[in-house]
């Protein structure tokens, strides 16, 4: 996890452990997740509580919570992968995992942020990705999602 995070997430459990014991009560959990900019449902806050505090304590320290964090952006970038596969995979027409330059194409001119077909060519030709006038999608995936 970054020095950066790991800041902000003490930022955050300091303005919680308001008697500035290390500890911050369980229900202030969801709270603090959002603050931090992750968005669980109420389902999932109540697993994370579980899990940052299995002893039933009612509270928790610093260090579950980096830990809850760094597990749930991780869980979180998995997800965004195998979104993002998924949708790359509904232009790869003979299903071999490889987009050909022009389904490429297709895909970056339709789906989310619609781009330019010039700016496209500038990934192509910029890109070690493409390989033959192909792109491996989980190649192509896995690069976008490490960048964000």
């Amino acid at each position: 996890m970054a020095d950066l995070r790991k800041t902000e997430i003490k930022e955050i459990f300091d303005l919680f452990d308001k008697n500035q014991t290390g500890r911050v009560h369980a229900t202030e959990l969801g709270t603090i997740v959002r603050a931090l900019n992750l968005n669980p449902t109420e389902t999932e806050i109540v697993d994370m509580i579980k899990r940052i505090d299995p002893q039933g304590s009612g509270s928790f320290g610093l260090p579950q919570l980096e830990e809850l964090i760094r597990e749930s952006e991780k869980n979180k970038d998995v997800d965004a992968l195998k979104d993002l596969i998924e949708a790359l995979q509904v232009f790869d027409s003979d299903h071999d995992g490889i987009l050909s330059v022009d389904e490429f194409k297709q895909a970056m001119m339709t789906m989310g942020e619609k781009m330019q077909e010039h700016e496209i060519d500038e990934i192509i030709n910029d890109s070690e990705l493409v390989i033959n006038k192909q792109i491996r999608i989980d190649h192509f995936a896995n690069l976008i999602i490490n960048r964000i």
